[in-house]
């Protein structure tokens, strides 16, 4: 069964290095504070590296805000088969602040939300949606309080005891104009570490198809720490960057004879290498890759 996916990213990330200039120039052993010089070209190699490895794994590390909206193929007519699929896998993972809470409070067209009974559960930096569709879509929670939160954006109307929730919200479009949001732990749940949407009946709680329509996730998803393998093959590649600064890779042996010296160059890639990595980066990023169809 198909299943095509558009997705947009609603924020996005401010940084996509899989490292930082710090730790960069510890790995380098450069101690003194003072010795700048070669922070320009360690601060480039690592956003080139970083972007050589997202590429290589077809995947974005950082974490961001995204929406996916999804077409599940339907049958073809005369079969009166209404298609479907089971878990839907969503365009990045792993999902992160995916705990959905429900809560009620008070909006007063802008960043505050008080009289709230209760804030348990609520995190920071998770997404809050408004069963009225008041609260900006990819508004998150800046500030937790016992009784109230602040809202990254205001919300455009005031409306009292409005119904809420948190983390991940999921839409199906019935027809057109006709939508219907899906309730966490009743119709839907997840499997943050795959990204699996998993569909469930609401009467049994046992999962179930994905019905052909069409549906519309709103999520967080990425690293907020980078995987430290992923940060050791990103340190890797920066420092053998920068020990080859200004030298061909390609040459292998340099020597002085008495007269004329002798140099000797590889022809092609280096014994063991297939592409732009050696093999002990790839051991490194290689259970990081999304394999790609043609």
């Amino acid at each position: 069964m198909a299943v095509e996916t558009i997705t947009t990213v609603l924020a996005a990330a401010a940084n996509y290095d899989l490292t930082d200039l710090e730790t960069a120039r510890d790995e380098l052993g450069f101690t003194d504070p003072d010795k700048t010089d070669d922070d320009a070209f360690i601060s480039r190699a690592i956003t080139q590296v970083s972007a050589a490895i997202s590429n290589y794994c077809n995947r974005v590390f950082a974490l961001e805000t995204l929406q996916d909206l999804i077409y599940i193929q339907q049958d073809p007519y005369p079969w009166q088969v209404p298609g479907g699929v089971y878990a839907l896998q969503l365009s990045r993972w792993p999902l992160a602040n995916s705990g959905v809470v429900a809560f009620s409070g008070t909006t007063h067209s802008s960043t505050v939300v008080d009289g709230i009974k209760s804030t348990a559960g609520i995190a920071t930096g998770s997404l809050v949606f408004a069963s009225d569709g008041s609260i900006p879509v990819g508004t998150t929670v800046k500030t937790v309080n016992p009784a109230s939160l602040i809202l990254s954006q205001a919300a455009r109307t005031s409306v009292a005891g409005l119904s809420m929730t948190t983390g991940v919200q999921v839409v199906q479009t019935l027809s057109v104009g006709t939508t219907q949001t899906l309730v966490y732990g009743q119709d839907f749940t997840v499997d943050a570490k795959r990204g699996w949407l998993i569909r469930l009946d609401s009467f049994t709680g046992i999962s179930v198809k994905w019905e052909a329509e069409p549906t519309t996730v709103i999520y967080q998803a990425g690293f907020d720490t980078v995987p430290a393998d992923l940060e050791d093959a990103c340190l890797r590649l920066v420092t053998s960057r920068f020990r080859a600064k200004g030298r061909d890779p390609m040459l292998v042996e340099r020597s002085q004879g008495q007269m004329v010296g002798v140099e000797r160059y590889w022809v092609g890639q280096a014994p063991g290498q297939k592409g732009a990595f050696a093999p002990e980066i790839i051991a490194l990023i290689d259970q990081y890759r999304v394999p790609v169809a043609f």
